[in-house]
């Protein structure tokens, strides 16, 4: 799936929005500040990566999101908000709620190919103890995977965005993003912690 503006104006454009953020949140960050900002790097995350053409071919397709875990802050209502106004690539944006990891799975359960309409999948810090468990469940080609939970890309999640002191910090496992066929701008990921993980392919395929 190509962009249809100038590549650059859209980098240079949402990354001056997107890292707004931790200058704002220089002198102390709360759980409410975390969660708008963690909502503006998800809603700016999928204009920047590039799925592939197959994945999204109509105009009409939806970029779906699926939102797992207790979300007392309500990220996914945020991000909902966000998606209201404009969507990615030129696609309508679909945000789904679940409220755990069973209910991801059962989501699951009995249609695996829901998986593959599932374009980005984002963990909650609820689900520390379960996420991995969905990972190994879904069929992770063309699905990104992100999360708030620490240590989420370095245990074969792809974009983790974590609280480092004042500042929302993002970590990025580059082996898993190709793995799953897509693209992040390189622009993006100058601004990240590119980390190594534990990836087994055989297990996520």
């Amino acid at each position: 799936m190509k962009n249809k503006v100038p590549q650059v104006f859209v980098v240079g454009f949402l990354l001056c929005v997107l890292f707004a953020g931790d200058i704002r949140s220089a002198d102390l960050i709360d759980n409410e500040k975390a969660t708008k900002i963690k909502a503006a790097y998800l809603y700016h995350l999928v204009r920047l990566v590039e799925w592939p053409d197959e994945v999204l071919s109509e105009l009409q397709d939806s970029l779906r999101i699926i939102v797992v875990g207790a979300d007392p802050n309500d990220i996914s209502g945020l991000f909902t908000a966000q998606a209201r106004t404009v969507g990615a690539h030129e696609h309508p944006l679909t945000i789904i709620h679940l409220r755990d990891s069973a209910e991801f799975l059962s989501y699951l359960t009995g249609d695996p190919d829901k998986s593959s309409h599932c374009h980005l999948l984002h963990f909650l810090e609820s689900e520390v103890n379960s996420y991995e468990v969905c990972l190994g469940r879904i069929q992770i080609r063309h699905t990104l995977t992100t999360s708030e939970i620490d240590g989420f890309s370095s245990s074969g999640g792809m974009v983790g965005f974590v609280i480092r002191g004042n500042r929302v910090a993002i970590e990025v496992n580059q082996q898993a993003i190709r793995y799953a066929d897509l693209k992040i701008s390189a622009e993006f990921l100058q601004h990240a912690k590119i980390v190594e993980g534990v990836f087994e392919q055989g297990g996520l395929d």
